[in-house]
């Protein structure tokens, strides 16, 4: 599962499913190997109903530069003693944004007061983050 680009403070989401193709409930729950506790999936375990598909959101909420690289285990079952591991990896990046203005000084000239004057300026992200 690859995040976009995202903002230091900022959310970013994705959807996962996982479907049971048995005639028995399968239940779940998700290990998640992310040190720095900026990757949260919810629901994190529960039980998947025959012939039905449960969607599970994730959440990558980075509060400093950096980048993301986890590789989450999804443990299955139908009975406890017989689990069947999934290793599902994720990537994302974090990063600072800022807004620049083009061209950097604008000058009114000579303003009259009660006058209106207008200019037009550009806005311009350099950074790969788009939140």
């Amino acid at each position: 599962m690859v995040f976009k680009p995202s903002c230091v403070g900022s959310v970013t989401e994705h959807r996962y499913g996982v479907r049971n193709t048995s005639r028995l409930p399968l239940h779940f729950e998700w290990k998640l190997h992310n040190q720095d506790n900026n990757l949260i999936v919810s629901p994190l375990a529960g039980v998947i109903l025959p012939n039905d598909t449960q969607y599970q959101r994730w959440k990558f909420s980075p509060k400093d530069e950096s980048v993301l690289k986890a590789m989450n285990v999804l443990s299955i079952y139908h009975i406890k003693n017989n689990r069947r591991k999934l290793t599902v990896s994720s990537m994302g990046q974090a990063t600072r944004a800022s807004l620049e203005c083009l061209p950097k000084k604008v000058d009114f000239g000579i303003s009259v007061v009660g006058e209106v004057s207008s200019e037009t300026v550009s806005l311009h992200n350099p950074y790969s983050c788009t939140a």
